[in-house]
């Protein structure tokens, strides 16, 4: 096409018809402009696209790391929630006569309650797009906004467990060590290895201790300061599956 014009120019000029030499140089100068407006129309347009579908990638494979992260933190919910029914059975324990303490399973009620239990979410995907800097694709603000809110969450939540854990292992366990007897709790996890101790052992006794009343009380109270972290965790969740959801319906 250019070289069909570059003639009609060059006999024109030949001719010494200045004037529709002008208008065909014009034109031709038109039609440059014009072809590379539409080459960088169609390049902005593949780029848009590869965009889109970049971030519709990244949406389903972010959403599916959510769900699994909102499975594992119902299931830390329902742990927290069971520690605390028999840590606080315990607790109402405290002081009480020996007919009403023999009435529970104390040895089980220990057990269970000292199955703490960390959330340890799936990041990988989360944290490949912090670390490439491709967070920057998301359209949507609100996501954004909630991911940032999910990284100040897990902070909270590993400072609450590492507090709970702390005090867990320098505190409680020790007591118990002391004042309990370890198989017998052992033995309602159904381990190999464990099976009831022979020696004789009264576990009514630690209800009349009040180190044993101090130490459910804190059990109790790091117990309280991580499950809030879960629950903020799980409205973060909530919100982050929401969302996804609908961008991808955009897309």
């Amino acid at each position: 096409m250019l070289r069909f014009f570059s003639k009609i120019r060059y006999q024109l000029a030949a001719e010494n018809r200045a004037t529709k030499y002008i208008r065909y140089a014009i034109g031709e100068i038109m039609l440059v402009v014009i072809g590379i407006l539409i080459a960088l129309q169609v390049n902005n347009w593949n780029e848009t696209k590869k965009l889109e579908k970049a971030e519709r990638s990244m949406l389903v494979n972010l959403g599916s790391e959510f769900e699994i992260n909102y499975a594992k933190l119902l299931n830390i919910r329902s742990n927290n929630n069971r520690i605390y029914a028999c840590t606080n059975q315990l607790k109402n324990l405290i002081g009480r006569n020996t007919a009403e303490i023999e009435k529970y399973n104390i040895d089980s009620l220990l057990y269970i309650s000292i199955l703490i239990a960390d959330f340890q979410p799936d990041q990988f995907v989360l944290s490949q797009l912090k670390s490439t800097d491709k967070l920057q694709i998301i359209n949507s603000e609100k996501l954004k906004k909630y991911l940032y809110e999910w990284e100040n969450a897990m902070n909270a939540k590993t400072e609450a467990f590492s507090m709970w854990h702390t005090y867990f292992m320098n505190s409680l366990i020790p007591f118990l060590d002391e004042n309990a007897s370890i198989r017998n709790m052992d033995s309602y996890g159904k381990y190999q290895w464990s099976s009831p101790t022979p020696l004789k052992y009264n576990s009514t006794e630690i209800f009349s201790m009040i180190q044993f009343d101090n130490r459910l009380e804190n059990h109790m109270w790091c117990l309280n300061e991580f499950s809030t972290a879960i629950e903020t965790l799980i409205g973060i969740a909530e919100k982050v599956s929401k969302e996804i959801e609908s961008e991808k319906l955009k897309n």
